[in-house]
Formats: structure tokens, sequence, C-alpha cells
């Protein structure tokens, strides 16, 4: 049982390392990716490679572990659910309690961008479209102005503030 248990410690102790800011419940996706496409469905040998993974992952299931990203910040991600491509910033207080502010992520529909750690909850975005300023779609606001790369123009950003104790959380963009 002890070695077992070392096991299950090790695959999960890959899994984070390999996934720190994974959303779904890490052990339900470590299943997952062991399996190929479903826990519940394996016929893997019981004595193969994969079969004592997808059994172990299936086990750790069980132990109900927190998810990586409860290591006390928030990790934020930006989702672009528009059919435009966008271009998107973000403006965040750093773990040394330093405003930062960083861009620019270009988003196609349906991306997902990595774009911020924090303890704050509060954190400000500002996106735009990819399409000739006349036509052109903002995600912006006026609470805080501010220069992103070097940019000699400063960007209207709006706040946004996340609930809960510390996660994994996506903004999500939308063309409504």
């Amino acid at each position: 049982m002890r070695k077992k248990l070392l096991m299950i410690i090790t695959v999960v102790s890959l899994w984070q390392l390999a996934h720190p800011f994974e959303r779904t419940s890490w052990c339900s996706r470590l299943a997952y990716t062991f399996n190929g496409y479903s826990s519940t469905g394996s016929h893997h040998s019981p004595n193969s490679l994969k079969g004592k993974a997808v059994h172990l992952a299936q086990q750790a299931q069980r132990l109900e572990i927190p998810y990586p990203a409860q290591r006390g910040f928030f990790a934020v991600h930006y989702r672009n659910e528009c059919h435009k491509t966008i271009w998107t910033a973000v403006h965040y207080m750093d773990f040394d309690g330093n405003w930062v502010t960083r861009g620019w992520w270009k988003l196609e529909p349906g991306d997902t961008a990595y774009v911020a750690q924090t303890r704050n909850s509060i954190y400000y975005t500002h996106a735009y479209s990819d399409e000739p300023s006349d036509k052109r779609s903002y995600w912006k606001g006026d609470e805080v102005y501010k220069h992103v790369r070097g940019s000699d123009e400063t960007y209207g950003f709006r706040k946004y503030s996340i609930e809960g104790n510390f996660c994994t959380y996506t903004h999500r963009f939308t063309c409504e």
C-alpha cells in the first residue's frame, strides 16, 4: 500500500508540474490523459504501464486533493469567445505589490492565453478587434489609463474583480 501511495504522489506531482494552472479537477484530467479519452472506458491490460497509470489516476481521483491553482494566487487566463481576432492587454498587481501592465496577446476565435498570476482579486482589461479602425470592436474602460509595451498611446482599462478563493480564472471576451 505504501508503494502504491508513493506512486500516486509521484504521478500527482508530475501532473502538477506539467499543468500548474489547470482549472478542472487535475485528477479527472490525469485519468483522462492517461487513458487517451476516458477513464471510465478503459480496457488496458492491468499489467501494462498505461493500465497501471490509468488505475493510479482513478485512485487519485478519490483522494480529493486540492487543485494545483489552490497555491495562494489567482491564475488569470483570457479566452476569445468572439468570432473576431482580438488583441488583449492586462493590468494587475504582481506578487511584490506593484501594478504591472502587460500585452499584447493576439487571440484568434476560441484561443486562450495565460496572462497573469496575482494574489489580488482586482485586475483590468483592454482589448480590441483586429479590424480596420472604422469597424473595430473594443473591450475597454475608463478606470485606468496605461501604456502597453512601450507605446506612446495610453489605453483605457476596465476593472474586474474575481469572486471567491484563489483559483484559475478565465476572463471571456464575447462579441455581445
